[in-house]
């Protein structure tokens, strides 16, 4: 599963409707729309009040957080890594 549809995924889950997660993503609504379509199946239920929430959604939120946050910190380790001089590089080899 793709980081991004999670972070979709948890921003959407945090509002009543995918309308207001479109500007905390700083996404298009159709992005969001056609990355919640590809996860509603298994996750949400849609009816007239909206998106509902399956168990399944549920324990994917945890989940979903803790894989956000690995990436995002693996991310920033990496990017340190990539400034270091090319001395520090030879050195570690």
């Amino acid at each position: 599963m793709d980081v991004s549809y999670l972070n979709t995924f948890l921003a959407v889950a945090g509002w009543p409707n995918s309308s207001k997660a479109t500007g905390q993503l700083n996404l298009f609504q159709q992005t969001v729309t056609a990355r919640i379509k590809r996860l509603e199946a298994s996750l949400f239920l849609r009816g007239a009040a909206g998106a509902g929430h399956t168990e399944a959604r549920v324990r994917l939120q945890g989940y979903a957080r803790s894989i956000v946050q690995l990436s995002e910190f693996a991310q920033r380790a990496v990017t340190v890594t990539d400034q270091a001089s090319p001395s520090q590089h030879a050195k570690g080899r």
